[in-house]
């Protein structure tokens, strides 16, 4: 098969999948526990209207077909954004679908530093004594930061961050 055949087909592929996970998540959602409220389970646009999504796709699109774009996908949420599996899981399924596209890790911590479960594709140590605050405590001993948690010192200290942990 050419190269712009198996554009194509990746091309395709994707659209199939963006068009099934919907339904397989709302699948899920039919486990009768009378909290959930599936006719909540929706997709919110600005105003109404699918401009900005249907720009989405255009710029993914774009990508499969091996064109010259930038597609930033911001994932918010709690523990299981930080434990990057969900996350982890969508950049490599990026990563075998579009093979000329990289994509990054994005955002990172030092969540081991703060005692606190750290992701599993970067690896982080630290040296000295370390304070940390989270936004899940009532009492606070430094400014939050983007991830809701902060780790301070006032000893001579240090944070490494291997990328790559299989290296170690």
């Amino acid at each position: 098969m050419s190269k712009k055949g198996v554009i194509l087909l990746r091309g395709f592929i994707l659209e199939i999948i963006c068009f099934l996970m919907p339904l397989c998540l709302f699948a899920q959602s039919k486990t009768g526990y009378p909290f959930i409220v599936d006719s909540m389970n929706v997709i919110s646009v600005p105003n109404g209207s699918s401009e900005r999504l249907s720009n989405f796709y255009d710029k993914m699109n774009l990508l499969v077909r091996g064109g010259d774009s930038q597609l930033s996908i911001l994932h918010i949420g709690g523990s299981h954004v930080q434990a990057d599996m969900f996350s982890h899981q969508v950049r490599s399924h990026f990563d075998t679908l579009i093979p000329d596209v990289h994509t990054s890790r994005g955002l990172i911590f030092p969540f081991e530093t703060a005692k606190t479960n750290n992701p599993h594709n970067y690896k982080v140590t630290h040296t000295g004594r370390w304070v940390s605050t989270r936004n899940v405590r009532d009492t606070r001993v430094a400014e939050l930061g983007l991830t809701g948690i902060a780790v301070t010192t006032d000893t001579v200290a240090e944070i490494s961050v291997n990328l790559d942990p299989t290296e170690e």
